[in-house]
């Protein structure tokens, strides 16, 4: 983690340097040890990413969800 990509890959958001809309939100950003199991850390850090990324326009999970019912629906058809 860092603020140029001279001296890490990703910057403070869990962004990688030079990629747009490239995270990485699993241990390897973390930059010590922080205990012998650091799956909160690595949970607590992604959900804080993943909180940064702004929604796109019918990308809500009601939209996904009709569209899995319309496919399901075609898929009973089918059989």
């Amino acid at each position: 983690m860092s603020d140029c990509i001279e001296t890490g890959v990703v910057d403070k958001n869990l962004k990688v340097h030079g990629y747009p809309d490239f995270y990485i939100t699993d241990g390897s950003v973390i930059q010590g040890n922080v205990g012998v199991n650091p799956s909160l850390t690595i949970t607590a850090m992604a959900e804080y990413c993943m909180n940064l990324i702004p929604s796109v326009a019918d990308s809500s999970v009601t939209y996904i969800s009709k569209q899995l019912k319309l496919l399901e629906e075609e898929w009973k058809k089918k059989t």
